[in-house]
């Protein structure tokens, strides 16, 4: 282990130990804050481990110190669930996840509770799946709001965790709670150190790579990880309002167009941007071909001197949730590179667009990854290149692709396949979960290399983002 490696591990044991430290001295609230902070900053500066055995013995008995749970008679069949979020947004594979939830499993009753929404508006599509059954807790003491959400989740027969991985709030008021009900813990960041190992009874892993991850760097026991799907919708193009988008962007009719949807450090390692320069040389070999990309805007670094050598051929629609009709408008779409954006793609294939990934190499865990959906995967960029430009010149190929995705896809994740594999995992039988023994932290392997690196790369464009460049 490098020594900049070796100084993350020390200083977040440093940051266990204060916790630890603030919870013997009786002050919750610090050591909640304590707690957080320490997930917080492992977001950047990853400690080579994914579960920390300290922070969640705290949270534990934090939570059963301020427990308001009180007994009652849970259901066999769910028919309230409360789903817990840290913050809502209005992009984003993680809002999406929840609204779509609500949405499919329509014959129960749901409600929403968020524990820090910060300065992001609440989204109107998660108001509305929740008939409006929504509460933030925002404004109260972080004490306030652990033992206000310890009596709700005694109040309903389902808990579904989908929060931040430094939200102690949530994990403790269910790790605290004596009367909670069934608890799910959505394994949205299966990259990086979370709490809420102790809080759930369920972890469910949305995609195969994160099970042996849960398994054995998160928990001991080989029942903690359920596989489970995304629920995604089952969309029809609409061509027209492709066509319309294409004409306000000044594409010219039948020219091949790809698209790519994912925030901009997704793009970016810490030595610049192979997507980026990958798709320039894409565009220079492929003079006919447009590219729309939403979440890098005009003036994201490396994509605004992109947009400055194609004025007319990139389009950089920013962040915003008005993508269908860029799907609509594609030929075959690029995942993120050397971060997938894994809901995006299965998004795209849903579509019916072909997937296009750039994996190097060597297949790195934060590759795309999912139980159905099997992307034409480029080990080189020889192979990338080759594969995008056949799909511009030959666009029947691309369709054909793209409906065999769209099949596979939605053989897994389409509404009705989705709420069968729900109802499934529902009627198996489980036992609150009391302990859950942690493994202690082992030697760094690829996982681990692969993990710093996004850090690194969000903490550099954290700093450039400061500084103004």
């Amino acid at each position: 282990m490098n020594e900049r490696r070796a100084n993350y591990q020390r200083h977040f044991r440093g940051l266990e130990q204060r916790a630890l430290d603030a919870l013997e001295a009786g002050d919750h609230s610090l050591a909640l804050s304590l707690v957080r902070d320490a997930a917080n900053w492992a977001w950047n500066h990853h400690p080579s481990q994914f579960a920390s055995a300290p922070c969640e013995s705290v949270l534990t008995q934090v939570g059963r110190a301020h427990d308001r749970s009180q007994p009652r008679r849970h259901t066999a069949t769910p028919e309230r669930v409360l789903h817990v979020m840290t913050e809502a947004y209005g992009i984003g594979g993680h809002t999406r996840i929840t609204t779509s939830w609500m949405q499919l499993d329509d014959t129960r009753e749901h409600s929403v509770v968020l524990t820090g929404q910060e300065t992001a508006p609440i989204p109107e599509t998660l108001l509305v799946a929740s008939q409006n059954q929504l509460r933030d807790l925002t404004g109260l003491s972080d004490l306030e709001r652990l033992e206000a959400l310890s009596a709700l989740v005694s109040e309903v027969d389902l808990v579904i965790l989908n929060i931040h991985p430094h939200d102690a709030i949530a994990v403790a008021a269910c790790a605290g709670a004596r009367h909670r009900a069934r608890t799910f813990f959505i394994n949205h960041a299966d990259h990086l150190l979370w709490l809420g190992v102790s809080a759930a009874d369920h972890i469910l892993d949305l995609r195969p790579s994160a099970v042996p991850v849960t398994r054995t760097r998160r928990c001991s026991t080989d029942n903690a990880a359920t596989l489970f799907p995304l629920p995604l919708d089952e969309p029809v193009r609409d061509p027209a309002r492709g066509a319309a988008l294409a004409h306000e962007l000044g594409i010219p009719s039948g020219a091949p167009v790809s698209a790519s949807l994912a925030e901009p450090y997704k793009f970016t390692d810490d030595t610049g941007s192979r997507f980026v320069d990958l798709l320039r040389t894409l565009l220079r070999q492929e003079s006919s071909l447009h590219h729309i990309a939403v979440g890098p805007g005009p003036t994201t670094p490396l994509w605004r001197e992109l947009s400055e050598e194609f004025p007319t051929r990139v389009h950089l629609r920013g962040i915003t949730r008005d993508y269908a009709a860029v799907f609509d408008a594609a030929t075959f779409f690029l995942d993120s590179s050397p971060f997938s954006s894994i809901t995006a793609a299965l998004e795209a294939a849903a579509w019916g667009l072909p997937v296009l990934s750039f994996v190097g190499e060597s297949v790195t865990p934060l590759a795309f990854d999912d139980l159905g959906v099997r992307p034409v995967q480029a080990r080189n960029a020889d192979s990338w290149l080759r594969t995008a430009r056949t799909w511009c010149r030959e666009p029947h190929l691309a369709r054909s692709a793209g409906t065999t995705m769209r099949l596979d896809c939605l053989a897994i994740h389409s509404p009705t396949k989705w709420v069968q594999r729900l109802e499934r995992l529902l009627l198996t039988p489980w036992t609150l979960e009391r302990s859950r023994e942690i493994p202690a932290p082992v030697a760094p392997d690829a996982f681990d290399d692969a993990v710093d690196q996004l850090a690194r790369t969000r903490q550099a464009m954290a700093e450039r983002a400061a500084r103004g460049d």
